[in-house]
């Protein structure tokens, strides 16, 4: 399955409400909500979510160059090993 623009688009906003909602009030019960049947759309807009309410961001700007020197770095070579089958 494939899906442009999922970081474009936004999620249905009262089931957003209702899945942040359920996750916050869930008391570390991470299994209250199955992430695997939301769409794309939806699932990508919780995590764009989720981000922007961190007090810090994830990509800092002390890391700039690393991050310049991987997207340099050659597309025959993998930065990571590959996923299991």
């Amino acid at each position: 399955m494939t899906t442009e623009g999922i970081f474009r688009k936004s999620g249905n906003l009262r089931i957003l409400s209702e899945i942040m909602h359920a996750l916050d009030h869930s008391g570390g019960d991470d299994t209250v909500i199955d992430l695997a049947a939301l769409d794309p759309i939806t699932l990508a807009d919780l995590l764009k979510r989720f981000l922007a309410s961190l007090p810090h961001p994830v990509l800092t700007g002390h890391l700039f160059e690393l991050f310049v020197a991987c997207s340099r770095a050659s597309s025959s070579r993998s930065l990571f090993p590959p996923a299991p089958r």
